[in-house]
């Protein structure tokens, strides 16, 4: 019997990667995470501001930039850079990891990538890989210096800057074929809005310090023209007026090497704002929110710690990665999630503060949701609000109170009411009035638009909204209403 198991190796062979590799990579960014990998890289540069442009020709997208004003690649630098899995020295501040990202986000999207750069130094220059090129070897494209000269002299923010990158896409696969303007319009409209999200999320801190600035526009280059720049603005996933629970957040304690802490936030129930529905239903946006360097990682998912439930949607843990915790938690390479160890998931379960623990964590954040929805249930049902308020009052307002089902909502406007009391109710016609005579008085102006007044209507709405209901009103409604009318006439004269 053979005792020693081990595999026998008799000598060595190096096996070059076939080309045809490029066409595999970053297969699984969609494009928003494939732009953030770029904007990683423009951070690390020391940019202060990113821009992102569509270029339209002949009513057809063809082309895309991503400009920084950023440190710039050297002439030595860039070929590391353009290698595929170059790999340089990472500072513990900087957000590149794998030395794929710039290659992985372009090539899963796009045909053609062009970086072209300059040093403080005033040194120019570019490379290129093209898909097409490289199926008989690496052999990667030399940018002419006048050309990158030229590139970096029209790109802003890189254009006047002494220093800056410009990485362009030729051939972008996922921009329509079919020179329709209301189909690049289509297209550019929910794109830039899935950007704005996207990267509003993933670099919400830093842009909530002003540590980099993200813009994206368009440029039509029949008209040699760019249209108006679109901000990225942060968007917070933590970002809750209040806490759900006045003892609220929490932090737990993990013993790991190095050591780890769980901010426990509760979020309050039935919110309605962007940064607790981010892009999908609420419940799947519980769990850990992972950052590394004040980059969001992983936004939402328990890593195996424990299983998601719907009445654990309020609960939200933010995981800042300690430098060196490469040991227990790896990137996945579009750097979109986490992929913790065992040791590291059983030292989550585990984390634990003063007389606190994961579990109580847990056990507070489904009775806050099972109390949430037991109000709901127990508030009374309403007429919907109409026309005259804005479409954000009007959701929230419908996810606060439940609407009467089949039933004609309320409008609210401006308009001749006889006498001068502050507002009229027409029950037929499910109309609230506000007298025209104190519009100024509320506005500032006498004219305005349809959803003007938004906190006096929804005040108002709130207070008769009971009137609407029922084939009568009773002796205790009109008295209401003679008091409403003659404390707001009041109120609304003293402001005159």
């Amino acid at each position: 019997m053979i005792k020693d198991d081990r595999v026998p190796i008799t000598s060595r062979v190096t096996l070059q990667p076939d080309p045809r590799l490029l066409r595999s990579l970053g297969r699984n960014h969609d494009l928003p995470s494939a732009l953030a990998d770029l904007v990683d890289n423009s951070i690390d540069a020391g940019a202060g501001l990113v821009r992102i442009r569509f270029v339209r020709r002949d009513n057809r997208l063809v082309r895309l930039y991503v400009t920084d004003d950023g440190r710039g690649i050297s002439s030595a630098a860039i070929n590391t850079a353009m290698t595929i899995g170059g790999v340089r020295r990472y500072g513990p501040g900087e957000l590149g990891h794998f030395g794929l990202g710039l290659k992985a986000a372009s090539f899963g999207h796009a045909d053609e990538l062009t970086v072209v750069s300059k040093t403080a130094d005033g040194g120019y220059t570019g490379r290129r890989w093209t898909l097409e090129g490289a199926q008989s070897g690496f052999e990667c494209d030399v940018v002419d210096q006048e050309f990158a000269r030229r590139e970096l002299a029209t790109q802003p923010p890189a254009a006047g800057r002494d220093s800056g990158t410009v990485i362009r896409w030729d051939s972008v696969r996922a921009f329509p074929v079919v020179h329709d303007e209301r189909e690049t319009n289509r297209f550019l409209t929910e794109t830039v809005e899935k950007l704005r999200r996207h990267l509003g999320l993933v670099f919400h801190r830093l842009l909530a310090v002003k540590a980099v600035e993200i813009m994206i526009d368009e440029f039509d280059a029949d008209m040699d023209a760019a249209g108006s720049a679109v901000p990225v603005e942060p968007l917070d996933p933590f970002g809750y007026a209040h806490s759900g629970h006045p003892e609220y957040p929490k932090t737990l304690h993990v013993v790991s090497d190095p050591p780890h802490q769980l901010i426990c936030h509760l979020w309050p129930p039935r919110s309605t704002t962007r940064q607790f529905r981010l892009h999908d239903r609420p419940e799947r946006h519980q769990g850990l929110y992972v950052y590394r360097n004040d980059r969001l990682i992983q936004a939402g998912g328990w890593n195996g710690v424990i299983h998601g439930a719907k009445d654990l949607q309020l609960a939200r843990v933010v995981v800042d990665l300690a430098p060196g915790s490469e040991a227990h938690v790896r990137l996945n390479p579009e750097k979109s999630r986490i992929e913790p160890a065992e040791a590291f998931v059983r030292a989550l379960q585990q984390a634990a503060g003063e007389d606190f623990t994961f579990d109580d964590y847990l056990d507070d954040a489904r009775a806050l949701y099972k109390r949430g929805r037991r109000r709901e249930a127990q508030r009374p049902r309403v007429i919907p609000p109409g026309r005259g308020l804005p479409p954000t009052v009007k959701r929230a307002l419908r996810t606060e109170l439940r609407p009467i089902p089949n039933e004609e909502p309320i409008d609210i406007r401006w308009g001749r009411v006889d006498g001068d009391v502050f507002f009229d109710i027409d029950r037929e016609a499910r109309q609230l009035t506000l007298n025209r005579s104190y519009r100024a008085v509320v506005t500032g102006s006498t004219t305005g638009s349809l959803n003007d007044a938004p906190l006096v209507k929804t005040c108002l709405y709130l207070l008769v909204e009971n009137i609407f209901q029922g084939h009568y009103m009773g002796s205790r409604d009109k008295d209401n209403m003679d008091l409403w009318q003659s404390v707001l006439t009041a109120a609304v004269r003293a402001q005159q």
